[in-house]
């Protein structure tokens, strides 16, 4: 099936480069079917919305997207590059329209300032045309008077005047020199934020911005899915952290981040989460640890994980996927019995020991073993034949103790 999802999706975009909307939306739209939480799905759906057909031609748009309900769909389900690429799109149309409206403001000012500058030289010349003869006479002879006094004291005034030019000049100078050398530092600070923005170092980046004064808007308003982006990295901390300062502490995924950390994984599930990424630093997953957590659709278990309790996922009936790192070497006795939704497993090659039942009223129809060493049931030897046969044993035929033959 994953196949299947893969290739209607890069037919997809194919077809809607080509300008074939409607068939592309009808590929995207059979992707959802079989995988509803699709991400590049909604992407694409996304871009027959608004009449394109790359999603860098997302930036061009002359108004933001992020109202969309496909562009929700797409950050919530979508991987670390496709929420990053839509984020930057987002940033970008933003900041073009924050220019246009500062400039529009600055040419209405201009404009507002240039007419009450001519209603005040209109009222000024009303005012002078309304003087007598002898009143312009007397200011006449007063301009004569000053002129004269000017001539009179040009030459002494000549040398300070040179001075005060030179002290003007050096000092105007420094001043334009501060204030470049400043916009050029705060702008390097800036793209620095923002940049670590795009790297996913979201609590980072809200820090550096409140220093420099910027908005930090985008990230208050995407606070849960960055959270959510973090929390699918193992960086729990940083999630509860980014939650804090984005003033979110009354959203379901703080609580459900704080059971996490505290190892009460069946409260964490029960709070809301159907994704789970364990946190990075745990050795092994207690027994019973998600006994009974229907809603879990996706585990994630960490590298330096080597061993699965027994009974850790028996009843998860919503399980679909389970990725096992490469430093796992005991998975126990009915760990992941009944998981009625689980389709595919990958063993690593570190696996020495597969628990009695351990797949067990499970659905598999296809088991990788990535070291292809004989195993034995019970003592009895077993050869692996193909993915189908062996998925169809281990969750059916054999019930016993798998271990691998040294």
């Amino acid at each position: 099936m994953i196949t299947e999802i893969i290739s209607k999706l890069k037919q997809g975009f194919e077809e809607l480069e080509k300008g074939e909307a409607e068939k592309s939306k009808q590929l995207f739209e059979e992707v959802l079917q079989k995988d509803s939480k699709n991400g590049q799905a909604y992407a694409g759906l996304l871009l027959i919305e608004k009449g394109l057909s790359k999603l860098s031609e997302l930036e061009t748009l002359e108004e933001p997207f992020d109202s969309s309900e496909n562009y929700k769909k797409a950050m919530l389900y979508g991987g670390k590059d496709l929420t990053v690429a839509l984020d930057h799109c987002l940033i970008l149309i933003n900041k073009r329209n924050a220019k246009k409206a500062k400039e529009f403001e600055a040419k209405k000012n201009a404009e507002e300032k240039a007419k009450a500058l001519e209603e005040e030289k209109r009222k000024a010349d009303e005012i002078k045309n309304r003087k007598s003869p002898w009143q312009k006479n007397a200011e006449k002879e007063q301009e004569l008077l000053a002129s004269s006094l000017r001539n009179k004291t040009q030459k002494k005034k000549k040398n300070k005047k040179v001075f005060t030019f030179v002290l003007a000049f050096i000092l105007a100078f420094s001043s334009v020199s501060a204030l470049i050398f400043l916009k050029i530092n705060h702008e390097k600070k800036r793209e620095k934020a923002i940049s670590l923005l795009y790297d996913g170092k979201y609590v980072e980046a809200y820090h550096a911005l409140k220093e420099l004064g910027e908005s930090t808007i985008l990230l208050e308003n995407n606070a849960a899915l960055y959270a959510l982006s973090l929390a699918n990295d193992g960086n729990y901390e940083k999630a509860i952290e980014l939650l804090v300062l984005t003033n979110k502490k009354d959203s379901f995924l703080f609580e459900a981040f704080q059971n996490v950390l505290a190892g009460d994984y069946k409260k964490a599930v029960n709070s809301g989460l159907t994704s789970l990424t364990l946190p990075v630093g745990i050795t092994h997953i207690p027994d019973e640890a998600f006994c009974d957590c229907t809603a879990i659709e996706k585990i994630v278990i960490p590298e330096g994980v080597t061993k699965i309790g027994a009974f850790a996922f028996e009843g998860c009936t919503s399980l679909k996927e389970v990725v096992l790192p490469s430093s796992m070497k005991t998975i126990s006795e009915n760990s992941f019995l009944g998981c009625s939704s689980l389709t595919e497993i990958l063993i690593p090659k570190d696996v020495t020991t597969i628990g009695r039942n351990a797949f067990s009223k499970c659905n598999l129809s296809k088991a990788v073993f990535q070291d292809g060493n004989n195993w034995t049931v019970d003592n009895v030897s077993y050869f692996i034949k193909d993915e189908a046969q062996t998925a169809k044993d281990i969750s059916i035929n054999y019930t016993g103790t798998w271990e691998k033959i040294k």
